[in-house]
């Protein structure tokens, strides 16, 4: 399936959208362009809300004396990169990724599921799509991620329910940015 066709129901969202995460088993093959089609593992688990996604980069650093101990060379320790969001999708797909493992059960009159703390989606591959105002679109990929809750799911009566989270990506993620194009 393209990229920017999600299969999503926007039925099920309660307000604007600005893009979509989808997850698939380690291994599978990335897109490789914001033209490429989308390989058929990715599963795409919901839609962003309006806010888009935010990029955390944490860093700890380290010293170290240099000569007769009359400077010191600073060098990063360790650094870690976190995707952040909220999706807006308030139907079972993102029920099911927020609270991990969760089946969800649907009758004609309403869904039911259990809700399971402490759980994350496990090692996976990720793409997330967003879409900016102006139709300019941004692509991150990754080869090894790990999705977990990143505080309270919110629920009022304008955009239904979202479900923040905090992607731990492992790799170093390739970005597509149409904002980027030669003119």
């Amino acid at each position: 399936m393209p990229i920017d066709a999600p299969i999503l129901s926007l039925g099920n969202v309660g307000g604007p959208v600005s893009g979509f995460v989808a997850l698939a088993p380690l291994g599978t093959a990335l897109p490789t362009s914001l033209t490429a089609t989308i390989n058929a593992a990715f599963r795409q688990v919901g839609y962003l809300d309006d806010d888009g996604m935010s990029e955390v980069h944490d860093e700890s650093r380290g010293e170290m004396p240099l000569w007769q101990n009359r400077a010191t060379l600073e060098f990063i320790e360790s650094a870690k990169l976190y995707i952040e969001g909220k999706f807006a999708e308030t139907g079972s797909v993102a029920v099911t990724e927020f609270w991990y493992g969760t089946t969800v059960t649907q009758t004609a009159a309403h869904g039911s599921y259990q809700i399971r703390k402490g759980r994350t989606s496990g090692r996976k591959a990720g793409a997330f799509l967003e879409i900016f105002q102006s139709g300019e679109q941004r692509l991150v990929v990754s080869s090894d991620c790990e999705v977990f809750k990143n505080g309270d799911a919110e629920r009022n009566a304008k955009s239904g329910t979202v479900y923040p989270f905090q992607i731990a990506v492992y790799d170093d993620p390739t970005v597509f940015d149409s904002r980027l194009k030669t003119v």
